[in-house]
């Protein structure tokens, strides 16, 4: 069922948080909002592919802030749009482990892997997805720790 509202699953957006102490950081939540705003515009106009595509680009902008749990609000908002897409559930447990939910990330990469084997390794994730690295890295030791 489809939910009625992108902002019932991600609840408050992303807003300026704190004083950026660079223009890197200010461009990068600039960035992150702006793709959580295309994420809704997409999903108001029934375009779910569209809506997880710029949930994607505002995870990575979050995760170069560090700004993990935020990431993860935006993941879990992907997640509840496509229950059956692997990057999604793979980006909510990589956020989850960053924030040290160890054994949530634990079951949604598991998750992930039933639905699609080849995120079993990460190494071929940095090919075929084109991950970021310091999210990729994260999943590397998340596999780790399960294997």
């Amino acid at each position: 069922m489809k939910p009625k509202s992108l902002h019932l699953i991600v609840g408050v957006v992303i807003t300026l948080s704190f004083a950026p102490t660079s223009r890197a950081e200010t461009g990068s939540t600039i960035a992150a909002q702006t793709h959580v705003d295309r994420a809704l515009s997409y999903y108001n106009r029934g375009n779910l592919t569209g809506a997880i595509s710029e949930l994607r680009k505002a995870r990575d902008a979050l995760f170069e802030l560090r700004r993990f749990d935020e990431a993860v609000i935006e993941w879990r908002a992907a997640k509840v749009l496509d229950p059956k897409e692997p990057f999604a559930r793979t980006a909510l447990a990589v956020g989850l482990y960053a924030v040290g939910r160890v054994n949530d990330a634990k079951v949604q990469y598991a998750e992930a892997v039933m639905l699609d084997s080849r995120y079993g390794n990460p190494d071929s994730l940095s090919v075929d997805i084109r991950w970021k690295s310091d999210a990729l890295n994260v999943l590397r030791e998340l596999h780790k720790s399960i294997h």
